[in-house]
């Protein structure tokens, strides 16, 4: 049975099954120019998986293969394979045969019938899915930049074992869903930073000016809100987490995920740095901090209907949210996705938001002028990841 590798945002999906590996990008466009920029993508995909399999002490049976799927599209299907035939003449013999373009027609997904021969049938309902996606979602974060590139890098230095991080281009691309432009951008950046093991996709230990570098970017591609308790008499953070679970739990029904993805937010801030680094040497938090990975604010006025938003940088926020990409590696986002429950001691299970990543973390500890704080939960971050 086929299966799908990635779940959230858009950008290029792997569906994996014994026929081998299919590339997927679906796409609402009409623009000739956005077809040929996803060939390219699609194209530059196959290569590092080509490169990579030559590598590998056992490679595929199959080699890997690439499909667009145009959806909402005013392109007709002629114009599409001639677009496709155009560009399978200027590519590398061993790529021209396993590019392939199709058009979802109407309101409809993708037939197995209007599979692309040489692409297997059962592959059409992933397809599909990934069509419907694509009509209703709304994109998470806003675009992939360098920066979220190089933070999901971080992130991943910190969260798992070395020989668990990305280990190719095609790997960042399919983590941070960026293209390869992108990827390829913030390698050469880090790699002007010598910040690159051998391999030159995989970070060396990162001193603490790297950590600073890296979340400064990333704050900059961050949305932030701050909301202020006029009256002063704001919950502490602890309890403000703890009823936002309980709202959380309410509010979905049947307590599952909050919508496809799982979780829309995870805790920064201190309250999430203590979570990856109890030994943070923070007694308390003055605020919750918390990434929000869909555009939804909407659950401020039901946590504490007192919360007014504010403009001001220096005013004393009581709940700041950011708005931003999840850039932690996918095991952490799964088991976030999981929707784990914890027992309250009351009736009813609550969710446990889960910890944003530690770059994240990092980056709101320095905006709260915690920077020795921030170095030390850099180096114990460090130490982890490396070790």
């Amino acid at each position: 049975m086929p299966s799908h590798d990635f779940q959230d945002g858009p950008g290029i999906d792997r569906l994996s099954g014994l026929d081998g590996d299919v590339f997927v990008i679906a796409k609402r466009t009409s623009s000739l120019r956005d077809v040929r920029g996803a060939l390219l993508e699609l194209a530059y995909v196959l290569h590092d998986e080509d490169v990579r399999s030559r590598g590998s002490r056992e490679p595929p049976l199959l080699p890997a293969t690439g499909l667009l799927v145009l959806s909402d599209s005013k392109v007709h299907e002629r114009t599409l394979q001639r677009e496709l035939q155009q560009f399978q003449s200027i590519i590398d013999a061993a790529l021209r045969g396993r590019l392939h373009a199709v058009l979802a027609p109407g309101g409809a997904g993708l037939e197995a019938d209007r599979m692309p021969a040489g692409l297997p049938p059962a592959l059409a309902p992933l397809v599909a899915g990934l069509v419907a996606r694509d009509r209703g979602q709304v994109v998470r974060g806003g675009r992939v930049t360098k920066s979220m590139v190089k933070a999901a890098m971080l992130a991943a230095y910190a969260a798992v074992a070395p020989q668990e991080q990305p280990a190719s281009v095609a790997d960042l691309q399919r983590v941070t869903r960026a293209s390869y432009p992108t990827v390829a951008g913030a390698l050469k950046e880090l790699a002007g930073r010598r910040a690159l093991d051998d391999s030159g996709v995989r970070l060396n230990p990162p001193d603490p000016d790297l950590w600073r570098s890296i979340a400064t970017g990333l704050v900059a591609d961050r949305r932030t809100r701050r909301y202020v308790d006029p009256t002063g008499q704001a919950m502490r953070p602890e309890r403000m987490l703890v009823l936002l679970e309980r709202l959380l739990g309410q509010r979905i029904p049947g307590r599952e995920a909050a919508g496809p993805g799982g979780l829309p937010m995870a805790v920064s801030g201190v309250l999430g740095a203590k979570r990856l680094y109890p030994g943070l040497d923070i007694t308390s938090a003055m605020r919750l901090d918390l990434c929000v990975f869909d555009a939804d604010d909407g659950f401020v006025r039901q946590l504490d209907p007192g919360l007014v938003r504010t403009e001001d940088p220096l005013a004393k926020a009581a709940l700041v949210l950011h708005f931003t990409r999840d850039v932690r590696p996918p095991p952490l986002r799964r088991n976030s996705e999981e929707a784990n429950f914890v027992e309250s001691g009351a009736d009813e299970p609550v969710f446990r938001i889960e910890p944003a990543s530690a770059v994240d973390c990092f980056a709101d500890l320095l905006e709260m002028g915690y920077a020795r704080e921030a170095r030390e939960f850099a180096l114990a971050m460090t130490s982890r990841g490396g070790g």
